[in-house]
């Protein structure tokens, strides 16, 4: 049942990191443009290979994780300064850390 989960959470991340580069692809440079549209496909492309072979849902965490990282280090400076701006912070290190842990645990674990 996990494939699932992880697999439409792929999914809908690499939809979403295409839409942000799509809509701000002025404002980077190519290199970078290429790139996170190369890793949106990888994404999406895992996510339905996740749900149709019930497998690699190790894969996709650790994706996830590495992805739900990067947004909590590029969002760092757009909340307000104090302790809710640590908390939320923090929040989004923990998922991206708990989600790679668990990645890799499955991923050594079988």
């Amino acid at each position: 049942m996990e494939y699932k989960f992880w697999g439409a959470l792929v999914i809908i991340t690499g939809i979403v990191i295409m839409f942000h580069v799509i809509r701000n692809n002025k404002s980077i440079s190519a290199i970078l443009y290429g790139s996170c549209l190369l890793y949106s496909i990888i994404l999406v492309g895992f996510g339905i290979t996740t749900i149709l072979l019930k497998g690699y849902d190790y894969v996709c965490a650790i994706l996830f994780g590495v992805s739900y990282l990067v947004f909590t280090y590029r969002n760092r400076h757009i909340y307000s300064p104090g302790l809710m701006r640590f908390n939320d912070l923090l929040k989004g290190y923990t998922v991206g850390l708990i989600s790679i842990m668990y990645g890799l645990i499955r991923w050594f674990g079988d």
